[in-house]
Formats: C-alpha cells, sequence, structure tokens
C-alpha cells in the first residue's frame, strides 16, 4: 500500500456524546490535555493506530477523516 492509514480523526458538533458512546461500546479512553478541546482516543488496541475526536466549529455536523 502506498498510502497507508496511520491516524484518524472526526470532527463533530458534539465531541463528549462521541467520546462516551465509543468508550461504552468499545472500551475506548481519551484524553483532553490541550488548549483546542481535541479528545486523543486511547483504542485499548496495540495493532490500532492513533485517532482523535475534535469539536467542530459551528454548524458543522460530523467529518471523518483518515
Amino acid at each position: 500500500m502506498s498510502a497507508p492509514v496511520v491516524r484518524w480523526q472526526i470532527i463533530t458538533s458534539r465531541p463528549d456524546d462521541l467520546c462516551s458512546f465509543y468508550a461504552e461500546v468499545f472500551g475506548w479512553r481519551t484524553r483532553r490535555d490541550n488548549p483546542l478541546g481535541v479528545r486523543e482516543v486511547q483504542t485499548q488496541d496495540a495493532t490500532a493506530f492513533p485517532g482523535s475526536v475534535w469539536p467542530a466549529p459551528p454548524g458543522v455536523g460530523v467529518t471523518v477523516f483518515s
């Protein structure tokens, strides 16, 4: 594969709700120790690549980047 996925991002107007959902369903944990409000996701799977959940600007729904 010439351009493998190495990180993913989800932008949502409800980042706390989305993180709570993934925590409940998959056991993922998040950190939010940065000034941008980005939630760094720890998937608890050593073979998974890292990701993050970003708060969306007003008027934006959900966008996924990988």
